[in-house]
């Protein structure tokens, strides 16, 4: 099954970003929306548009543990 899945890889890693994307346009106020939209985009290869959501979800909630997590 594991092998399986990484065939998924690109298919699983969109739908990740659309669910972040979601959650940010839902609740831009939600740092670990944020955070979970950063991930996506450093997996995405896009560290300039990760980083500008790290810093967001760290100024909206820095003592976050969900938010630390991500460093």
């Amino acid at each position: 099954m594991w092998l399986e899945a990484g065939r998924d890889r690109p298919n699983w890693l969109e739908r990740q970003g659309m669910a972040a994307r979601k959650a940010v346009e839902l609740d831009p106020a939600l740092a670990i929306a944020h955070a979970r939209l950063a991930r996506f985009y450093y997996m995405s290869q896009d560290p300039v548009r990760g980083d500008q959501h790290f810093s967001k979800a760290q100024a909206l909630d820095p003592d976050d543990l969900l938010v630390m997590g991500f460093t």
